[in-house]
């Protein structure tokens, strides 16, 4: 079971992540 807030934290932590790797392979600096 995963209530809807905690699915909404997992969700901005995977964004987080995602930016997170976006951000050290990006070619215009730390963003």
């Amino acid at each position: 079971y995963v209530s809807l807030d905690c699915g909404g934290r997992l969700l901005m932590c995977a964004w987080s992540l995602f930016c997170d790797h976006y951000e050290q392979s990006w070619p215009f600096g730390n963003g």
